[in-house]
Order: C-alpha cells, then structure tokens, then sequence
C-alpha cells in the first residue's frame, strides 16, 4: 500500500483529501445542509423501497415500530403532537397520522422535504436546524428521530 500523496493523473488524484479543523456551528449546518441537499434524491433512490412511504424505521437494521412500540402502544399515540426530527421525506410522520397523531416533520434539507411534498401528507413540514429548533419549549408530547 503506497501512503505517497495522489500526483495529478494518477487515479486518486480526483479525490478530495479529508481535513479536520475548526468549525462553528452555522457553518457545520450550511455543509449539512448542502450535503443532504446534493444527495436526498440518491438517498430516496436507495432507500425509499425499503422505508415506504408510511413505515415507521429505526435504523438502518429494519426495526419496525409496529413491532418494537418503542413510542408506547399505538393506541396511546391518538392525540399527540409530535416531532419527527431528521424527517427526510416524513415516512414516520405518514405513520404517526395513521395512529391518530399529530406529527410536524422537521428536517435539515429543503431537498429532503419536497420528497415528503411528492409522496404528500396533511402535515406541516418545517426546513431548520434540529440543534435550533423553532418552537417553543413544551410544544410537543414527545419527539423522535
């Protein structure tokens, strides 16, 4: 394995070389931002079948709320406000409405969020910053991400 640094032509030379440095948190959120918002339509194109437009997911190994009840009974969901943050097209939002909750889908990337107007939902989406949250404190019964 060579460790010399990639010379122009070679294959690596294309590569951006990973730094670490200093950042404030305006501009961690703008990168963020601008990553999902480069990427939300091959994220959707990779994992939309698996997420559905209705399914409530944690993580990537599949666990489905249905199953793990991880927000309580469905049943105890009728009613509650709550916020999906990190919401990307709001699958778990669209699952929260079938419950009989009330779910505002907050997510970082406004690409991200006209996939969730694509697949629709009577919902509010909120484009922010889940470390700036626009809400007043106590304006939900519960959060999930």
């Amino acid at each position: 394995m060579s460790t010399a640094p990639a010379t122009a032509g070679s294959p690596d030379a294309d590569e951006p070389e990973a730094t670490r440095r200093e950042a404030g948190v305006a501009e961690s959120s703008r990168a963020n931002r601008g990553w999902w918002d480069r990427n939300a339509d091959d994220y959707q194109v990779e994992h939309g079948t698996f997420l559905g437009d209705d399914r409530f997911v944690w993580g990537p190994e599949g666990l489905d709320e249905v199953e793990a009840e991880l927000l309580g009974p469905p049943e105890e969901l009728k009613g509650k406000d709550v916020l999906e943050i990190g919401a990307g097209a709001a699958q778990c939002s669209r699952w929260l409405v079938a419950q009989g909750a009330r779910p505002v889908a907050l997510d970082l990337s406004h690409r991200q969020l006209q996939h969730a107007l694509r697949i629709g939902g009577s919902f509010p989406l909120v484009c922010a910053d889940a470390g700036d949250l626009p809400f007043a404190d106590a304006s939900f019964d519960l959060a999930c991400s």
